[in-house]
């Protein structure tokens, strides 16, 4: 029993870092206002007014508009938009009920949601590494800690609009969850994987990519689902049936949960790209795969050498590729080759290799729906699609550390890498303190974007009449 209770205190103590550490990085968030996207999607939102049908909920788009226009987003996000707009309800004042904008001095409380989701996120994705890793209590730390700091987070954490990827990685993780407590057994329990079920529309019903989980559940049955067999040799065993009612409930709700979203928005995906956003969208031939493949390099160097970090990748900030001979093209190759080869390796260890297996699938799943190769994304590359693939990344990065067998170096250069990126973080979010900052800090990463430069030269000219206009 002390030695049962000495764990639980160590676990305790983790997890207290853990939040600490998340806090500590974006302390200073908390003081900034709406910025960018902000405010389109919650200052200036329509639905978020208190006055607003909470109907209009299901029929609008992320950022207020009918959604079955042709010129709606197609970013279906109900639960997100009503945690804006309750955030907005418990915290304004009297005097800003009638407010047809939401006031900026509700901002910080905005970001204190913001970052409250993250926290609860960082500590879930504690409890996500120990579950698919059990018995490396260190690599959970490492791998939480890491997310809880992590650079390429700040858009998704101090951005406001950055609550649908918040809420997306809350739900998606209680959906797993639940659906491992349901399936981890001898015998079905049913009431878990209807939890997991429910936990899974409010995914999708946060942002787009919650659909994902469902996929990865089946991935979870075939790889981890029973601790009792062995990879895909259960479903030939004498539970296959059990196995094949639960697959069939799993495809058969994601199948109605995406007609029922095609029957609400009409189109599934954005259609009407804007050349400046994604430039990509507009290439052809080889030179669509040559610039697919330079964007996602760019995804993975924000993961593991988060520097020359931007609000806004918009075009020209990153030029299109139009040679076979770039060195882009290569290093794309070599990144393709060392997954294959990864999953290959995973394959043949099925013991351990398939926990890393599922992880790579993790990855995988949550990266595809932007990454440009099934369907165009209205951005070219932004930061806070990170925030769920990333969690695949984290653990990854953790068990690697344990598979060192050095654990002085292991934890050294964990030491480092936290205390480095947390830093990092920290400074990031100074950026984000207003729209100037927030322009001048993207101006400097990108000085070849447009729209950046034309977003500065637009804040730059409010700012001086409002000046102006105080001095008068």
């Amino acid at each position: 029993n002390m030695a049962v209770w000495q764990q639980h205190r160590v676990r305790l103590l983790q997890l207290l870092a853990v939040a600490a550490a998340a806090v500590l990085c974006y302390s200073d968030a908390l003081r900034g206002g709406f910025c960018f996207d902000d405010h389109f999607a919650v200052r200036r939102n329509p639905d978020v007014r208190p006055a607003a049908p909470y109907a209009h909920l299901l029929l609008h788009d992320f950022w207020g508009q009918d959604i079955t226009k042709d010129d709606s987003h197609k970013s279906y996000r109900p639960l997100t938009v009503l945690s804006f707009k309750l955030n907005r309800l418990l915290t304004q004042q009297e005097s800003d009920r009638d407010s047809e904008h939401t006031p900026d001095h509700l901002a910080p409380a905005f970001h204190v949601v913001n970052l409250v989701l993250h926290v609860i996120v960082c500590l879930l994705v504690y409890c996500f590494s120990e579950h698919v890793f059990p018995g490396d209590p260190h690599c959970a730390l490492f791998a939480s800690m890491l997310f809880a700091v992590h650079p390429v987070h700040v858009e998704a954490v101090t951005g406001i609009v950055g609550r649908a990827e918040l809420l997306c990685a809350l739900f998606v993780l209680l959906a797993f969850f639940c659906y491992a407590r349901a399936v981890d057994s001898d015998r079905t329990r049913w009431q878990w994987l209807l939890l997991s079920l429910v936990f899974s529309a409010c995914a999708l019903l946060s942002k787009e990519t919650g659909f994902v989980i469902l996929g990865l559940m089946v991935a979870y049955e075939l790889l981890l689902g029973s601790p009792q067999a062995a990879y895909l040799k259960r479903l030939f065993s004498r539970k296959w049936r059990v196995v094949l009612v639960r697959l069939a409930i799993v495809i058969s709700f994601t199948l109605v949960l995406l007609k029922a979203r095609q029957w609400i928005a009409v189109n599934m995906v954005l259609s009407n790209y804007r050349h400046l956003e994604n430039p990509v969208a507009y290439a052809t031939g080889a030179q669509l795969w040559y610039n697919i493949g330079m964007v996602n390099l760019k995804y993975l160097q924000l993961l593991v050498f988060p520097v020359s970090m931007s609000a806004d990748y918009s075009f020209n900030c990153l030029p299109l590729i139009e040679s076979l001979s770039d060195w882009h093209n290569a290093a794309s190759c070599a990144v393709l080759l060392a997954v294959a080869v990864a999953a290959a390796l995973c394959l043949w260890r099925l013991a351990e290799g398939r926990r890393w297996l599922f992880m790579l699938a993790w990855l995988a799943a949550f990266f595809l729906p932007f990454s440009n190769v099934l369907f165009f994304v209205g951005t070219m590359v932004g930061e806070r699609l990170l925030y769920l693939p990333s969690i695949a990344f984290c653990v990854i990065v953790g068990r690697a550390a344990h598979c060192l067998r050095r654990p002085i170096l292991a934890a050294t250069a964990a030491t480092l890498v936290i205390a480095v990126f947390s830093h990092k973080t920290y400074e990031q979010n100074k950026a984000w303190d207003s729209e100037l900052s927030l322009f001048e800090h993207a101006a400097s990463v990108c000085p070849n974007s447009a729209k950046v430069h034309f977003l500065l030269l637009t804040t730059n000219t409010c700012s001086f009449f409002l000046q102006v206009h105080y001095v008068m």
